[in-house]
């Protein structure tokens, strides 16, 4: 037997392919001849009335003569006898695996030969001793999964119910590729695969340009945050003057963050006070107590209010002018990015499409 190719072991419905040449040698008396050469026989009407060994593969899931181009088989019949049957045959091989140490695994998979018809008493098979080794293989034998350590000839137990038949095995020592099973299998890379793949990274882009954008927009009024702060105070001490600073004093550095309620109601301690030091010089004591427990006199209370209301709403403004300076500086810069992903998008996909059909319409 000469094994031309061997595959596709299975863990999964336990099997294997065999490609094989079976080769057959028996003696039969009745067809000797006087001719010095041996006789060449193609025809399978001819074989068929001969007596050949009804040989079959008892544990192969199905089995199949090559019919290509024509039928693969011959038989050489010698002056003295002697028939040599050959013929090529592929099969899937049931295989009994053990699994318990997969992918580690080592596999010991038999091929049995036994004849259908005819018991051991009328016919006895084994392998020739004339060619050693019986079984040879193709050198250039590899599989993926497996690796092929040895393969042996022997003898199995042909003993049915119906009787005891000469049975004979090829036996196949394979070890289990390990990293085959550790690494993730590569699949090649189609024309479909690439176009996907660039769509949806242009969508990603897309969406990436947007959050850059966005981002901009808000680090823009971040970094310009302190200065609007600067502008407040500058403004405060245009309208107002020095005297700002005395009233306003409490507010700077803090105008976007301060509660109005809370800025009110610290005005109104400073101006009380303020207002209770402002003791006319021409109150003698007595007077200038009662000034004092009396919180001041009626005018100097309304100008001071007066003046914290023109203060609270100027500091409005000045902020409102100051959010919109910021906002104004973000969003410039968002669209000039947006201005030029609109150039750059449309352009990156144009070459791509160009190199892409390109490529794959018009290369070799």
């Amino acid at each position: 037997m000469y094994i031309e190719g061997i595959s596709s072991f299975s863990a999964q419905t336990m099997d294997f392919a065999l490609d094989v040449y079976f080769q057959q040698l028996w003696y039969d008396k009745r067809l000797a001849h006087n001719g010095s050469a041996p006789i060449l026989i193609k025809d399978r009407k001819i074989l068929n009335l001969m007596w050949h060994p009804d040989l079959y593969f008892a544990n192969a899931r199905h089995a199949s003569f090559q019919e290509i181009t024509d039928d693969n088989f011959l038989v050489w019949l010698y002056p003295d006898g002697k028939i040599w049957y050959d013929c090529r045959i592929s099969m899937v091989v049931i295989c009994a695996m053990d699994l318990r140490k997969y992918p580690l695994d080592s596999q010991t998979c038999e091929l049995r030969i036994l004849s259908y018809a005819y018991p051991e008493s009328q016919l006895k098979l084994s392998w020739s001793e004339e060619i050693d080794p019986p079984i040879d293989q193709n050198p250039d034998i590899r599989m993926p999964d497996m690796h092929l350590r040895k393969i042996e000839s022997g003898w199995c137990n042909g003993t049915y119910a119906t009787g005891v038949w000469s049975c004979q095995t090829a036996v196949f020592k394979v070890d289990r590729q390990m990293t085959q099973h550790l690494m993730v299998c590569v699949c090649t890379v189609g024309a479909i695969d690439v176009w996907l793949g660039v769509c949806l990274a242009f969508a990603f882009g897309v969406m990436i340009e947007f959050t850059i954008c966005h981002y901009a927009k808000n680090q823009e009024m971040r970094h310009t945050a302190p200065t609007s702060n600067l502008i407040l105070d500058q403004t405060l001490s245009t309208l107002f003057g020095g005297s700002s600073s005395s009233n306003g004093e409490t507010l700077k550095g803090s105008y976007p963050f301060i509660d109005e309620e809370d800025a009110e109601r610290q005005l109104q301690r400073e101006n009380s006070v303020e207002a209770r030091l402002r003791i006319p010089a021409e109150l003698n004591t007595d007077a200038a107590i009662k000034f004092m427990m009396n919180g001041g006199d009626t005018i100097n209370q309304a100008r001071l209010k007066n003046k914290q209301r023109s203060l609270r709403v100027n500091a409005k403004q000045a902020l409102s002018w100051t959010r919109n300076l910021c906002n104004i500086r973000g969003r410039a810069v968002a669209i000039k990015i947006d201005e030029r992903s609109r150039i750059a998008f449309p352009l990156t996909f144009l070459l791509f499409n160009f190199v892409y059909w390109t490529f794959y319409l018009y290369s070799t």
